[in-house]
């Protein structure tokens, strides 16, 4: 989101340890996407501006877009061969970039090459992990991906799970 905020609970009182704004990476990508100077808009409506006077004075929020963007972390793991290659809660990236296209494979597709990783290379592959309340909900895009990818890993419990989906499809 926009604002990392980490909480502390203590003898049932809650406390806020610190707020960190995000929006130095997100919002640059959201507004290229959208065509909107949402950053000009959110100053107008931290200055008090309300957000019918934002749209109606200013053209900040008047574009609309139907493209598809993805935004892809891009890891060190080619140039740093020993480090460990397990995403922890920090995630070990070192920078990020945006696939834009109108179609979910074409994004897709922009975002790994610009992070430097063929999809249709047999010896890169793309990992996914779901909450099992979510597995049902993603078969149509792992269906995408597969059509786009050569290699699919997965953890072993979801294993079984997208196989069988897969072939129902």
């Amino acid at each position: 989101g926009l604002l990392n905020i980490q909480f502390a609970i203590k003898d049932e009182e809650l406390f806020i340890l610190e707020a960190n704004p995000r929006a130095s990476r997100t919002m640059p990508f959201v507004a290229k996407v959208t065509g909107n100077q949402i950053i000009k808009a959110g100053t107008l409506l931290m200055l008090g501006y309300s957000i019918d006077e934002v749209r109606n004075k200013t053209k900040y929020l008047s574009s609309s877009s139907n493209k598809v963007a993805i935004k892809k972390a891009i890891f060190p793991w080619s140039r740093f061969p020993a480090e460990d290659t397990m995403l922890g809660p920090e995630m070990k990236a070192t920078g990020e970039v945006l696939g834009v296209g109108k179609e979910f494979g074409t994004a897709l597709n922009k975002a790994y090459a610009a992070a430097g990783v063929e999809i249709n290379n047999k010896e890169k592959g793309i990992f996914v992990t779901l909450s099992d309340s979510e597995k049902p909900n993603f078969i149509k895009t792992v269906i995408n991906i597969l059509n786009l990818a050569s290699h699919f890993t997965q953890l072993k419990e979801q294993e079984n799970f997208l196989k069988l989906m897969v072939l129902i499809q």
